[in-house]
C-alpha cells in the first residue's frame, strides 16, 4: 500500500535530478524487493535522497547494509511504524513509486545490474556463533552449503518453481563430505528428518524463521560457504550477499533470468549460477543438477561467461 495518496506525492516517471528526493515503495513477494533495492546505488548517483518504505521485516538488515549512506544522510528507511508516528512526511519527497517500476528508468540492458558487491551485510557476530554451532558438531564435513528446493508464489506456481524432494535427496548423498543447511522458509521439519534417516548431513536450526525474523536468517545464509536454491528468496540473500550459489531454475522461470541456456550466470547478482531444467519430459532436471554436483566437486567457483545474449 502506497503510505500517501498521489495528491501528497506524485507517481514518479523517469525524470532525474540532483535534487529530486525519491521515496521508493516496498511491494510483491520479500525477494522481489531484496532484488530491486540492489538498484539503490545507481539510482543514488542520479538523485539528491532516497526514502526506502520497507516491510519491518526487511528494515533491520538494511538498515545496516546501507549505514553508510544513512549517515551520510543520501537515504532514509521507514515502516509503517514510522508512518503511524508521523516520522515519515510526505512533504520531504518530491516523488514516489513502487520498486517494481523503476527497472524501467534507466536499468533496460542487463550491463546496468548488479552495480555493487555486496549489496547486503549480515549481523556478522550471529553469523560467527552459528557456524561453529553448525560445523564443529561435524567430524566429516569441510564445507557448509545451504539449500533451499520449494518456490513461493501461490498454487501451481509453487511447484513450478520448486524441484522434487526425492530428487533433491539424491543429489545431497553424492556429498557426503557436505554438511548441509536448511534455508527454505516455511515448515520443513518433517522433511529434514526424512532426508536425515536417509543419511543425509542436514541441518535445521529451529531458532531461525525467515517469516519472522529474516535479519538472523541472512545470518545464517552468511554462514555458508556456498548455496544451492531454486529460485526464491534464497537466491537473493545469497547473491547479495555474494556468496557463490547455484540457482536451480525451472523452465518456468520470469524476465529476471533471461531465456537463452547459453547464459549461465545471474546479471542481478555476479555470485549466483544458473542451471537450467530442461523441456526433456523424462529427465528434465538430470542435466542442472549433475552440473551442481560438479560445481561442489570444483569447490564452488564463482560463475563466469556472458551475463545477456547476443540476441536479447
Amino acid at each position: 500500500a502506497k503510505p500517501f495518496d498521489l495528491n501528497q506525492i506524485p507517481i514518479w516517471t523517469g525524470q532525474f535530478s540532483s535534487e529530486l528526493r525519491l521515496l521508493l515503495l516496498d511491494e510483491q513477494a520479500v525477494g522481489d524487493g531484496m532484488m530491486f533495492l540492489s538498484l539503490i546505488p545507481a539510482l543514488l548517483r542520479k538523485t539528491k535522497h532516497i526514502g526506502l518504505f520497507l516491510s519491518p521485516r526487511l528494515a533491520p538488515i538494511y538498515s545496516r547494509s546501507f549505514a553508510k549512506l544513512i549517515s551520510e544522510h543520501k537515504l532514509s528507511i521507514f515502516t509503517k511504524d514510522d508512518l503511524s508516528a508521523g516520522r515519515l512526511k510526505a512533504s520531504a519527497f518530491d516523488c514516489q513509486i513502487p520498486l517494481g517500476s523503476i527497472c524501467q528508468y534507466g536499468f533496460l540492458d542487463p550491463d546496468c545490474y548488479a552495480p555493487r558487491t555486496p549489496i547486503l551485510i549480515a549481523d556478522h557476530l550471529i553469523t560467527s556463533q552459528l557456524r561453529n554451532q553448525y560445523i564443529t558438531t561435524s567430524s566429516l564435513a569441510k564445507r557448509l552449503v545451504g539449500i533451499s528446493w520449494r518456490g513461493g508464489g501461490r498454487g501451481a506456481r509453487i511447484k513450478e518453481k520448486s524441484i522434487d524432494v526425492a530428487l533433491f535427496g539424491q543429489f545431497m548423498l553424492k556429498h557426503p563430505d557436505i554438511r548441509f543447511v536448511d534455508l527454505q522458509y516455511g515448515n520443513t521439519a518433517d522433511q529434514i528428518k526424512s532426508w536425515r534417516d536417509q543419511g543425509i548431513d542436514i541441518i535445521h536450526d529451529p531458532q531461525i524463521n525467515p517469516l519472522k525474523d529474516m535479519d538472523r536468517w541472512l545470518s545464517q545464509v552468511q554462514a555458508c560457504d556456498a548455496v544451492v536454491s531454486v529460485a526464491n528468496t534464497t537466491i537473493h540473500g545469497a547473491g547479495g550477499l555474494n556468496i557463490p550459489t547455484q540457482c536451480l531454475l525451472s523452465r518456468h522461470s520470469d524476465w529476471r533470468w533471461l531465456i537463452d541456456p547459453s547464459v549461465m550466470r545471474s546479471y542481478w547478482y555476479p555470485s549466483v549460477g544458473i542451471a537450467r531444467e530442461t523441456k526433456n519430459q523424462a529427465s528434465s532436471w538430470s542435466s542442472a543438477m549433475s552440473s551442481v554436483s560438479d560445481w561442489l566437486h570444483n569447490d564452488c567457483p564463482m560463475p563466469t561467461g556472458p551475463i545477456k545474449s547476443v540476441v536479447q
